[in-house]
């Protein structure tokens, strides 16, 4: 999932917008040497089984800088959670860039950088190779051994369209 990097946060504002969801099942906040973290569970009525989605909170006065970030844990639900919990993060990302634009504050949302794919049911991270892909483009967690589809999976038909939008100056041509 994508983590939103602000600047020029408020942060009794972010907080308590924040905890104004009616999905949060729990939350606390820390204030500590010009920092405050919030952690916001929240269980979606749109989630099956024991899935919570965690929303973490950073922000740090003394740079007047601030991270959200989301995690989906649990699982034991339709193999259609992580669909939702994407649903659920677009939600929460709308409205966190709303209020950011009806503030002021200067946002950047930024893909999380690491190696491998993460499972939606898990949350284990696993790379797979070009083989391990299956035919509708989805690939089987190591983990749980649920099937799930990997955000950065291109199939030969994107790239041939990638191919025909770009012409010969594509290097796949």
């Amino acid at each position: 999932m994508a983590e939103i990097k602000f600047e020029g946060v408020n942060s009794s504002i972010l907080l308590e917008y924040l905890g104004t969801y009616t999905d949060v099942s729990w939350k606390k906040t820390w204030s500590f040497e010009g920092m405050v973290v919030g952690f916001f569970e929240f269980k979606p009525r749109l989630l099956h089984g024991d899935c919570v989605v965690n929303l973490i909170v950073e922000i740090d006065s003394i740079t007047d800088k601030s991270n959200v970030r989301i995690k989906p844990h649990g699982g034991g639900g339709s193999r259609h959670d992580r669909g939702r919990i994407e649903t659920f993060w677009k939600k929460i990302r709308a409205d966190l860039v709303a209020l950011a634009n009806e503030h002021c504050w200067k946002f950047e949302i930024v893909k999380p950088k690491y190696r491998g794919e993460i499972c939606p049911y898990c949350t284990a991270i696993y790379s797979y190779q070009r083989d391990k892909i299956l035919d509708d483009g989805s690939v089987n967690c190591q983990n749980c051994n649920r099937n799930f589809t990997p955000d950065d999976v291109v199939q030969d038909q994107d790239i041939a369209e990638i191919g025909e939008v770009l012409g010969d100056s594509f290097a796949g041509n």
